[in-house]
């Protein structure tokens, strides 16, 4: 973390960047928004010698991120509404999310919280504290997500207390700890961290412990990210993987194929496919959403179900995720339905 790139001198020197990428860095930096962070991991990950290289473009500035669509939203999922108390959204009946730190190891470009991340204020003490107590009030509350920023950013001792406090909520059966650490800084996952999950697990009536990871592209599961996420599974911790669709870094099919396959052989269960939210400067990101659909629709051929994940889309305005797929239904008559198979072929399957 010490050692991540965090100016534009730095990652010239890096990476040789456009005068696009210059121009970018600098409006951004000049307009106060969403910080500048490539760690040396995920940078010796890129290829210098393609300007558009997918890992590049998630992480270094382009033009396009300055240029405004009436589509934007500063807070594309209403969570500053939903807000039960500071740091913690209370959307869904039986979950809630916990914004326990406004820190990332480096800055997507297509984040949804460019609002806040990277610039904080984050959550003290007391308000993590309270974002809890809030918790223990609440009986239908079954599920705590731990994000941010990034839910590993928190220390061990943090995390520790963390977990320690949760433990004390009766009626929490699930805690998920959201990351993107396992792309960016695969290292974080030390014997020491092993050792607070492996001890909240160990705790007789603990809630069940997730890891939530966040890789986008196969070349992102280097050797040390996929030890990091055989150490988590191997420690009896659960990793559920989430994807970003994004337009020129995994919007081909064979891209997607080798991410979902390469997860499953590393027993992290790809779970969630997400359209690119609507946040400030990402449409050049989105993939239109028919196009989209009908990619996903594509992997079924390719995969086994155990790999391919729920295609989610955040509707706007803090009401929820939904799910949306290609339908396999073509047309229906009395007595029967018409169904698309994975090859194109068409088939009846009776109403009755």
């Amino acid at each position: 973390m010490r050692l991540a790139l965090r100016s534009r001198a730095e990652l010239d020197a890096a990476l040789g960047l456009s005068d696009d990428e210059r121009s970018a860095i600098d409006a951004l930096a000049a307009a106060g928004g969403l910080p500048l962070g490539v760690t040396p991991h995920f940078l010796s990950l890129i290829d210098r010698a393609d300007a558009n290289d997918p890992l590049r473009v998630q992480v270094v500035p382009r033009g396009a991120e300055l240029s405004p669509s009436s589509w934007d939203r500063r807070d594309p999922l209403g969570e500053e509404e939903l807000e039960a108390v500071p740091f913690l959204v209370h959307r869904y009946p039986d979950r809630v999310l916990l914004l326990a730190t406004d820190r990332c190891a480096s800055y997507c470009r297509f984040c949804t919280r460019k609002r806040w991340v990277g610039r904080g204020p984050g959550p003290s003490a007391h308000e993590l504290e309270a974002a809890v107590a809030y918790v223990e009030g609440q009986p239908q509350v079954r599920e705590l997500i731990v994000s941010g920023g990034d839910a590993l950013l928190l220390g061990d001792d943090k995390l520790a207390w963390l977990l320690a406090r949760v433990r004390r909520v009766p009626h929490l059966d699930v805690v998920r700890l959201a990351t993107r650490m396992l792309a960016f800084a695969p290292m974080r996952v030390t014997r020491q961290l092993i050792g607070v999950l492996r001890a909240h697990l160990e705790v007789q009536g603990a809630p069940a412990l997730y890891l939530l990871s966040h890789f986008n592209h196969p070349r992102e599961l280097a050797p040390a990210a996929c030890a990091a996420v055989s150490a988590l599974v191997d420690a009896g911790v659960p990793v559920l993987n989430q994807t970003v669709l994004l337009r020129g870094v995994n919007d081909r099919r064979e891209v997607l194929v080798a991410l979902f396959r390469a997860l499953t052989r590393l027993r992290a269960r790809p779970y969630y496919l997400h359209q690119c939210d609507l946040a400030p400067g990402t449409e050049a990101f989105r993939v239109p959403l028919a196009e989209a659909q009908a990619l996903v629709g594509s992997l079924r051929g390719e995969l086994s179900g155990l790999s391919v994940p729920t295609f989610v889309v955040d509707v706007p305005g803090g009401l929820g995720k939904v799910a949306l797929s290609q339908s396999a239904q073509v047309g229906d008559d009395d007595d029967a339905v018409v169904l698309r198979g994975f090859r194109g072929e068409l088939g009846r399957y009776p109403k009755r």
